[in-house]
C-alpha cells in the first residue's frame, strides 16, 4: 500500500517543481491517517495535494528567507504560513474545505510525539492555522476573477495568505506564529 502512495509521491515531486528536500521530507512522513486519505480520495487527487503540500514548505521557506528571520521566529513563521497555504492551495487545486481539511487531520494524527500530536498545544496551533488557510481559500476561490487553471493563483497564494493574515494589518483571522 505504501509503494503506491509512494509512487504518487514521487509523481507530486516530479509536476511540483520544487526541491527534493521537500519531496523527501512529505513522503518519508506519510503515515497510515494521509495514506488512508489519499486512497479515499484517489491517486490523481493524492498526486495533486503532495504537490501541494510541497509547495506551501517551498514557498514557506522561501519566504522566511526572504524576511531574514532565524531560529525559532523562522520555525514558527514557516510553520503557520506552510499549514494555511497548503490547505488554501488545496482549495485552489479543486478541493472542498472538508477534503482539505481531513488531510490536515489526517497529517496531525500520524505524528508520532505526543507533544506535538493530536490535542498537543503544537496541533492546535496547525489546526487554527489550517482553518485560516481554508477560510482564506475560499475567499481566493470565490472571486470572480479567478481561474483554476492561471498559474499565478498557484504561485501568490502564499503572499495573499501572508498579507491578509499576518502583521498589523490582520483584522480577522489571522496566522498563529506561536507553533513549530
Amino acid at each position: 500500500m505504501y509503494g503506491v502512495i509512494e509512487t504518487a509521491a514521487g509523481k507530486a515531486c516530479d509536476s511540483a517543481g520544487v526541491k527534493e528536500k521537500h519531496c523527501e521530507r512529505i513522503t518519508n512522513t506519510l503515515g497510515p491517517h494521509q495514506v488512508s486519505w489519499c486512497l479515499s480520495v484517489g491517486l490523481s487527487n493524492c498526486n495533486k495535494a503532495l504537490a501541494a503540500s510541497m509547495q506551501a514548505t517551498a514557498f514557506a521557506e522561501e519566504y522566511t528567507d526572504e524576511l531574514g528571520l532565524t531560529g525559532n521566529p523562522r520555525e514558527q513563521m514557516q510553520n503557520a504560513i506552510r499549514h494555511a497555504t497548503w490547505m488554501a492551495l488545496l482549495l485552489v487545486r479543486g478541493f472542498t474545505s472538508e477534503e482539505a481539511m481531513s488531510f490536515g487531520a489526517a497529517h496531525e494524527l500520524d505524528v508520532l510525539d505526543p507533544d506535538l500530536g493530536v490535542g498537543s498545544f503544537e496541533a492546535n496551533v496547525d489546526f487554527h492555522n489550517n482553518l485560516v488557510g481554508v477560510t482564506y481559500g475560499k475567499l481566493i476561490t470565490s472571486g470572480p476573477e479567478f481561474d483554476r487553471k492561471h498559474e499565478d493563483y498557484n504561485t501568490s497564494v502564499v503572499k495573499w495568505i501572508v498579507t491578509h493574515s499576518y502583521g498589523p494589518e490582520c483584522t480577522g483571522l489571522c496566522l498563529d506564529l506561536r507553533g513549530t
